[in-house]
């Protein structure tokens, strides 16, 4: 299967859901126009962390997502986090938005301690690999991308396409794009890495967005500025890439159990 994928690279402004919704919008009808059919925006690109307001700015979001589905056509899948009030916690959470229907939802399950993210959402517990029109789709969100085994358990439950919207910071930079190859080239999978830009509170963030092939090829990259990125995703790349070197066919999860005597 062929179709155009495409990432919003935003400087979101912490707390003010009109100011962002405004811009990110506007994008999303531009790479319509486009044919771009798998839309992938930032980590909380609506709010950011607006920790103080987030119970109220969460309140919003049905009518975000709602309004998300009135402005794409019936081609299009939007994917972006925001903050979600469930069983009276909230999340972090990424939604896969489809004119008909939410596809399917991730809240996020590695949650930032050094910057306290833990103290305001509540961690997830679940993961699972959406199928949608386009293919499988695993979602991880920013943090997450550090933790492989997370990576590997949606490339095994058949994602074909990880998802990665992030608010990443500048200075660790290299590592946001070294780990989005790595977790590729070791799951011969898409990656999709959407990351924030601009300034968030006293953090700059590190842009750098990007899509990367199967082989670990990068097709589309962003700088640390504002833009949208748009490239072809060809997923028989998977197939190919799989036959020529079956790492994954050839995997011998029996002895990887860990002993910690040898740790």
């Amino acid at each position: 299967m062929k179709f155009k994928a495409g990432i919003i690279q935003h400087s979101v402004k912490c707390g003010d859901i009109e100011y962002n919704k405004q811009v990110v919008f506007a994008k999303i009808r531009q790479l319509e126009r486009q044919n771009v059919s798998l839309i992938v925006l930032p980590e909380l690109w609506a709010t950011g962390f607006a920790y103080k307001e987030l119970e109220l700015l969460a309140k919003q979001t049905p009518s975000l997502i709602h309004q998300i589905q009135e402005i794409i056509s019936k081609k299009t899948i939007v994917i972006g986090t925001f903050a979600q009030i469930y069983q009276r916690k909230i999340y972090n959470t990424a939604f896969v938005i489809a004119k008909e229907g939410i596809l399917g939802e991730y809240q996020k399950i590695h949650l930032f301690s050094p910057l306290k993210e833990d103290k305001h959402f509540a961690r997830g517990w679940q993961w699972q690999t959406i199928t949608s029109p386009l293919g499988n789709l695993g979602i991880m969100i920013c943090y997450d991308l550090r933790f492989p085994e997370l990576a590997r358990c949606l490339t095994l439950r058949g994602a074909e396409i990880l998802v990665v919207p992030a608010s990443w910071p500048q200075t660790r930079a290299e590592h946001w794009k070294v780990l989005l190859r790595a977790r590729a080239i070791e799951n011969q999978v898409f990656v999709i890495g959407a990351n924030a830009c601009g300034i968030q509170g006293q953090i700059k963030m590190g842009g750098n967005s990007v899509i990367i092939s199967p082989w670990g090829e990068i097709l589309a990259r962003a700088n640390e500025k504002e833009t949208i990125l748009k490239t072809e995703i060809d997923t028989e790349l998977i197939k190919r890439a799989r036959e020529i070197i079956p790492c994954l066919k050839e995997r011998r999860p029996e002895v990887y159990h860990v002993q910690r005597k040898n740790c």
